[in-house]
């Protein structure tokens, strides 16, 4: 269920351009134990777990309601990215979470990385790019850039900006810098994603 959301209109219209969140997380009344988390398997799921944690159906129904998509689509959306017929604009794209664990509750930040958090997200990281093979890979979570390997897939054209979530996304900050000045994060996103048709 966390496999890649990947637009109908992927490629057709605009370049490969595939976003990177950062991961999901479960609703506030689940009891998994996340240390465990690789061990289980869709039957230990109930519907609400399940339905958090599955990447192309939370995309598709809360597009328009998460800020983690919200956001990005009302800058894209600014600059001239067309709607296509159903009104999701990442039709056009694709989009999965790097890491491959929930965050803990809604709302909850992921904490306590393991070294299996790494080597999984790595391992997928560099499998999903190889398979959609992207003109463009923007991850959209300083926490995804930082413990991605970059020795994965250095042939192709990435970058990074803040979660679309977090107050970086309206402050600026050097690490969010082009040329030498400091962006915000969605001033960053807005430049990144003019590039791509």
């Amino acid at each position: 269920q966390m496999a890649p959301w990947v637009g109908g209109n992927y490629g057709k219209f605009y370049k490969k351009v595939l976003f990177i969140g950062e991961s999901h997380y479960l609703p506030g009344h689940s009891e998994i134990d996340l240390s465990n988390w690789y061990n289980l398997n869709i039957d230990d799921l109930n519907q609400d777990e399940y339905d958090y944690t599955f990447t192309r159906g939370a995309l598709y129904g809360n597009y328009m309601r998460n800020g983690i998509w919200k956001n990005p689509i009302s800058e894209m959306l600014h600059i001239g990215v067309q709607k296509p017929d159903n009104g999701n604009l990442f039709e056009h794209f694709a989009y999965y979470n790097f890491f491959q664990r929930p965050a803990g509750i809604e709302g909850g930040e992921l904490k306590n990385l393991s070294k299996q958090d790494f080597e999984v997200a790595n391992d997928v990281y560099s499998k999903v790019v190889g398979i959609l093979k992207p003109d463009f890979i923007l991850f959209i979570s300083t926490k995804a850039w930082y413990n991605c390997d970059k020795r994965i897939n250095q042939d192709h054209n990435r970058d990074f900006v803040a979660h679309p979530s977090s107050m970086w996304w309206n402050r600026k900050a050097k690490k969010y810098s082009i040329d030498g000045v400091p962006l915000s994060g969605r001033e960053k996103f807005n430049k990144l994603v003019k590039k791509i048709d």
